[in-house]
């Protein structure tokens, strides 16, 4: 089941983002001054293989597989970062 984050940090000069969770899905949402949603990204399958779904309606769908940088063969994490598999 999901569950809404509180307290989510705002990004100056974006729409508001709620976030919800569970164990293995998040749920952002971009919403409007009037509470409308303007865009969303899923990630599911976390945390095995991470993908995200995203729509804005400037881009259309995205879908993307996040590398999380755990197997990278050096002895340090590396930042996450998403490769893209499909755009609009």
């Amino acid at each position: 089941m999901l569950t809404e984050i509180l307290g989510v940090r705002q990004i100056p000069d974006e729409p508001q983002r709620r976030w919800f969770q569970s164990d293995d899905l998040d749920l952002i949402v971009w919403c409007e001054e009037a509470g409308a949603p303007t865009g969303f990204q899923l990630c599911y399958d976390k945390p095995r293989s991470e993908h995200a779904l995203t729509w804005t309606p400037e881009l259309g769908f995205l879908h993307t597989a996040v590398d999380d940088g755990e197997d990278v063969g050096i002895s340090y994490k590396k930042t996450p970062c998403r490769r893209w598999l499909l755009q609009r």
